[in-house]
């Protein structure tokens, strides 16, 4: 189920409705959030729900033989999740790519193949909920966190459905603690849920989905040059923040409805000053997530950093797709990582991020290198674009974007939460002046599905 749908608005304030009414303990609180997190995964494909209630067995009873098992032991039931986990993901997400590109090779030496391909459909949500189950036994094995003795409040952890197809990739330290509690109504909390929420869907209808038509239509004309290029080049920067950070916002302001708080995942990345501040804001669950089960087991600053600097951002490009483009922007991210260490202006940033950008977006490395070519070969006439109002509702947009978060950087939340403290008026213009753009600029219900749901 998409949130931008029809039947997101309506299966919100119904569960809204029924956990509020009949969810007078934790554990009753928890069921209904699981049927509902189990009806919003399985209406995209009742099939892949029972990949998801799998993965989440196995890892609720494979920590539990991890905590009370001791040496070696405890290491071989660490290392079957791991199997358990990455082997499911490798299946359906990286089998065929592996494959293709032994064949291609094998044709460029003279051996022509004809393997057998699975040619299976990738389950949304799949990278995240494999991160986040995964991280829980490293958790335990490492003795952060004790196991979890209630299998409802793990399935729920695992499932919660505001942010299970596309993060934040939530740590079971942080999140169960949450679910093992009754929560109670409080109104502050589901009012800035709504705010943060209501962001959420500007971010996503009026700006990503408006300026993924303008940069639709210049990657696949092969006449635009020059200006078109470099516009696309940008408009898709802020497409994939708006409509990455946008799920973001409407996830977190979704769980504030049930009483759970969930990890901030974007601070105005696009005014971070160097590429560390800029992983410190970008997709910071991820980073952190690296960090913490990748970068530092590799043996972080202590040995060879610059390799496991470059390893991880590879294993970060892997990880969003089985795609040759996903692995040279992990690699262009990680040397440049390594190779500016310091403090460099907003704008350099932005451009530099832009165009690492391009090779994430490109279906191949050649067209990825053949487009910013195309940006340094002479002009093309603007009236080549199609639908204009698109183009200037995106930059309208991206306009209100830059100066919502400009007013926000150093908060901890949503731009519009900045607003707690101004005139009733003042909010209250804001709320009506967002809720129309979105009916008026948006196309709920019919525009683009989120970009990670892919991942």
């Amino acid at each position: 189920m998409n949130f931008a749908s029809d039947e997101f608005l309506l299966l919100l304030p119904l569960v809204f409705c029924v956990y509020w009414t009949l969810g007078r303990s934790a554990r009753r609180q928890n069921v209904i959030l699981l049927l509902a997190s189990y009806l919003f995964y399985g209406w995209w494909d009742g099939r892949f729900l029972l990949l998801l209630v799998l993965s989440s067995v196995c890892d609720f009873f494979i920590a539990g033989k991890v905590e009370s098992s001791e040496g070696s032991r405890r290491r071989n039931w660490l290392w079957l999740s791991v199997l358990i986990n990455l082997g499911i993901l490798g299946a359906f997400k990286y089998f065929g790519f592996f494959v293709d590109s032994f064949v291609e090779l094998s044709a460029k030496l003279g051996v022509s193949l004809h393997p057998y391909t699975l040619n299976l459909v990738l389950p949304i949500g799949i990278s995240f909920y494999t991160f986040q189950t995964l991280g829980y036994t490293i958790d335990v094995y490492k003795r952060r966190t004790p196991p979890c003795q209630n299998a409802i409040e793990f399935l729920t952890f695992v499932a919660f459905f505001p942010q299970l197809v596309a993060g934040p990739i939530e740590r079971a330290g942080d999140m169960l603690v949450q679910f093992r509690r009754r929560r109670h109504f409080v109104y502050e909390e589901a009012a800035s849920g709504f705010r943060v929420l209501l962001w959420g869907f500007f971010k996503k209808l009026v700006v990503a989905d408006n300026c993924a038509l303008i940069v639709d239509f210049v990657w696949s004309n092969s006449e635009a040059r020059g200006g078109l290029v470099w516009l696309a080049i940008f408009l898709f920067s802020f497409q994939i923040y708006a409509d990455f950070s946008g799920y973001s916002d409407i996830a977190l302001g979704t769980a504030r409805f049930f009483g759970i708080r969930l990890s901030w995942n974007f601070r105005y990345p696009y005014f971070s000053s160097g590429l560390q501040d800029f992983w410190r804001r970008w997709h910071i669950t991820l980073s952190l997530w690296f960090r913490d089960y990748v970068y530092i087991p590799l043996g972080g600053k202590r040995r060879a950093h610059a390799r496991n600097l470059i390893c991880t951002f590879l294993l970060s490009g892997l990880w969003h797709g089985a795609n040759w483009t996903y692995l040279g922007w992990g690699l262009v991210h990680g040397v440049s990582y390594v190779l500016w260490t310091g403090r460099l202006p907003r704008l350099v940033t932005f451009v530099w991020v832009s165009l690492c950008w391009v090779v994430f977006r490109a279906p191949t490395l050649p067209e990825a290198y053949l487009f910013v070519i195309r940006g340094l070969d002479g002009m093309s006439p603007w009236h080549v674009l199609p639908a204009s109002d698109h183009l200037v509702c995106g930059l309208l947009g991206v306009v209100v974007l830059i100066l919502a978060e400009a007013s926000a950087i150093g908060k901890h939340d949503s731009p519009v939460c900045v607003l707690d403290g101004k005139p009733l008026l003042v909010r209250w213009v804001t709320y009506i002046g967002l809720s129309t753009a979105i009916y008026l600029l948006g196309n709920f219900g019919g525009g683009y599905d989120f970009i990670y749901f892919q991942f």
